[in-house]
């Protein structure tokens, strides 16, 4: 909180040359990064992801209609339930029915999460 500004020249740590640089618009090769700036359309990359403007959610009522809110929810309602089931239902099957020792059951209860870091680290 303390270190955190709205802006370079009122943040202590940064000096005047910092402030000049960030503030001179040329420095960037034109690009503007961090600024709004109009984007090159890029159709393959849209069309491949159906892309499509819509107009910004401006009331309640509006957000609690959009199917992109229902499909939202309804992904993060299935992925709640599957880690409710990778963190509580295995391991107890693990040792009740399998009757497999602690040790080996944190292993094997850990194998789906050891697989997603692997996943995501490959995948990029």
């Amino acid at each position: 909180m303390f270190l955190v500004t709205n802006s370079p020249a009122e943040n202590r740590f940064c000096s005047p040359a910092e402030q000049r640089y960030i503030a001179d618009e040329s420095n960037d090769g034109g690009r503007q990064i961090g600024r709004q700036t109009q984007m090159e359309p890029m159709p393959f990359i849209d069309g491949f992801n159906r892309t499509k403007k819509v107009p910004a959610l401006e009331t309640v009522g509006q957000v609690f209609r959009s199917w992109n809110i229902f499909g939202v929810a309804l992904g993060y309602g299935c992925m709640i339930g599957i880690s409710n089931i990778f963190i509580s239902w295995i391991p107890t099957y693990l040792v009740t029915v399998k009757g497999f020792a602690s040790v080996k059951m944190g292993f094997l209860a850990s194998a789906p999460f050891i697989g997603a870091v692997a996943g995501n680290m490959l995948s990029g």
